[in-house]
């Protein structure tokens, strides 16, 4: 049921009826005292009655009456309590003074006894209870009964005829009232029916957006299985009573996933193989009795299909022009988000083969950065060693000297080939810490190439991460590969020190060097592999070189460092 006003609205209307009320209590007042007056007048007439007192009542009865109204129109506009004492305060004192008027008038022939009845309708109006209009009736006619009654038959008749006059206003008055009250009863039955109708309207709101939430909630899940589980199951619960299905398509468009919620299993499968077996996805389908509204959901890897009960009109039209929008509108958000999921789930996928490409990347470059140069050094020495095996016996010492270098190098490059493999870690201190790993790479690079290389290692470098300090290792060795190999270094220096903006590694070569921006031995692999491993942490490699005059390679590796320690750790020199 639609409400046709809001409840605010409502109460006006009523306190509107309510001073109706009033208003036409105070209107009989008036007709009631002009007629009791002309009445009173006429019988002064007839008895020739024309002293102070008699017109005094007149005079009396008239301005409390004005009075009166005016007072009571204005304690209608105060708050309900103030009102209520307000008006009962008024009416005590004009029944005290109608009283008095009563009995100086006639009492029982007094022609202003009924104005009194007048008053006590007031009385209905200010909620003044039943016990003050039963002591307002008492007093009334106490009055007229004390009162001295001239016995007058014309003015008995008179006064009868204005009582008649005055119950048939007082009759419509209270009419006007019993009209007035149903039609608030029914206004409240609307009002209830209305407030019924908006909690209904808010228990399913709040029930919508928890369905709403949990929908949201579903895009930060990775398991794709349970996505569509759950996906399926809350379509089901929300939107589609008579169950839900979702198909998920591979890339090769051959069915991955059928979730199948809220239906029988044999049902859905129906569906399912109907949907199937069409070229064209169609827009319905009615399988037992239930027609199923097909929306394809394309996406880069496959797409899929979702399967959900059609809107039933009759159940729409019952629910209003407003809910039914709603409806409409709660079923279009259902389908964006199965669309937004299933490209979710692709980007996903395709996020974890890219990421699986990436791996292989990154085991192919750490192969080539460490066990590509020591095996080339290895088959290096190993060759070397066969020249002396076939030379002079006195040779013999020194090839067991190198045999013995050839095994550690070997050792070396089977751990540098597990942490490929596996990941490299380092320990907080000690030989397999950064700076203990970098001293030991360094040592075999010297025995291997002949060449110096002088280190100085930062002490806070061992607060960084396992990432930084791969990062790190990774440039530094391929750097001194580089100088070694390529550039026909005798003195390489490398150096790890913290600056204000993070940390900072320097390798220095005497090599041959190489004219910028057009780097003999920089444009390979080896370089690429170290521009693109100091990139994954915002790091950056500047080079500066000379023909002649050797290279530095300057890797500058952003790092967020409360204090840094300035020790250094010295290296062979």
């Amino acid at each position: 049921m639609e409400a046709e006003g809001k409840p605010g609205d409502l109460y006006g209307d009523m306190t509107e009826k309510r001073d109706e009320y009033l208003e036409l209590c105070i209107r009989l007042r008036l007709a009631s005292l002009l007629l009791s007056t002309a009445v009173y007048l006429r019988g002064m007439q007839t008895r020739g009655i024309n002293n102070p007192s008699a017109w005094g009542i007149v005079i009396g009865m008239l301005l409390s009456c004005l009075m009166g109204n005016a007072l009571y129109l204005r304690a209608e506009t105060l708050k309900e309590e103030r009102s209520r004492r307000a008006i009962g305060a008024i009416l005590g004192l004009e029944l005290a003074a109608y009283g008095i008027f009563i009995y100086m008038s006639g009492g029982l022939s007094s022609s202003y006894l009924w104005y009194g009845f007048c008053c006590i309708l007031i009385s209905l109006s200010g909620n003044l209870g039943s016990r003050i209009s039963l002591v307002a009736v008492l007093w009334c006619f106490g009055c007229a009964l004390a009162g001295k009654s001239d016995g007058n038959p014309v003015r008995l008749e008179s006064n009868i005829l204005v009582g008649v006059l005055v119950m048939f206003g007082a009759f419509y008055v209270l009419r006007s009232s019993e009209n007035s009250v149903r039609a608030r009863r029914e206004e409240l039955k609307a009002l209830n029916l209305c407030l019924v109708e908006e909690n209904r309207r808010t228990e399913r709101a709040l029930a919508r957006v928890a369905d709403m939430y949990e929908g949201f909630s579903l895009m930060a899940m990775n398991d794709a299985e349970r996505v569509l589980s759950e996906l399926a199951t809350l379509v089901a619960g929300s939107v589609s009573p008579h169950g839900a299905v979702l198909l998920r398509w591979s890339e090769e468009q051959t069915i991955q996933e059928v979730i199948i919620r809220g239906m029988p299993q044999k049902q859905g499968e129906e569906l399912v193989s109907r949907v199937v077996s069409q070229e064209v996805c169609p827009a319905t389908l009615r399988v037992s009795g239930q027609t199923y509204e097909v929306f394809s959901l394309e996406s880069s890897g496959g797409g899929g299909i979702l399967m959900m009960e059609v809107a039933n009109p009759d159940d729409l039209e019952a629910e209003g022009p407003i809910m039914a929008e709603l409806t409409r509108r709660e079923r279009e958000f259902y389908v964006r988000l199965c669309g937004i999921i299933f490209r979710g789930l692709d980007m996903q996928s395709q996020m974890e083969a890219y990421i699986s490409a990436e791996e292989k990347n990154r085991i192919a470059d750490e192969i080539h950065d460490t066990v590509i140069q020591k095996l080339f050094g290895l088959n290096c020495g190993l060759k070397e060693l066969e020249l002396f095996v076939k030379g002079d016996e006195a040779k013999r010492q020194d090839a067991l000297a190198r045999i013995l270098t050839l095994e550690t190098t070997a050792a070396l490059t089977m751990r540098e080939l597990r942490e490929t493999v596996y990941g490299r870690n380092f320990a907080e201190s000690g030989e397999q810490s950064f700076t203990g790993r970098l001293n030991s790479y360094m040592a075999e690079a010297e025995r291997q190439y002949e060449v110096e290389i002088p280190i100085e290692v930062d002490a806070g470098a061992e607060t960084l991460s396992a990432a930084q300090k791969t990062v790190l290792y990774r440039v530094a060795c391929e750097a001194v590969n580089n100088a070694a190999r390529h550039g026909g270094a005798t003195e390489i220096s490398v150096e790890v020190h913290a600056e204000d903006d993070g940390y900072v590694l320097t390798v220095r070569d005497n090599g041959s060097g190489f004219r910028e921006g057009r780097p003999a031995r920089t444009g390979g692999k080896g370089i690429r592999s170290m521009k693109k491993v100091a990139a994954l942490l915002g790091g950056m490699i500047a080079l500066k070189s000379a023909p002649g005059e050797g290279t530095e390679i300057r890797l500058t590796l952003p790092v967020s460092m409360g204090k840094r320690g300035r020790a250094y750790v010295s290296g062979r020199g």
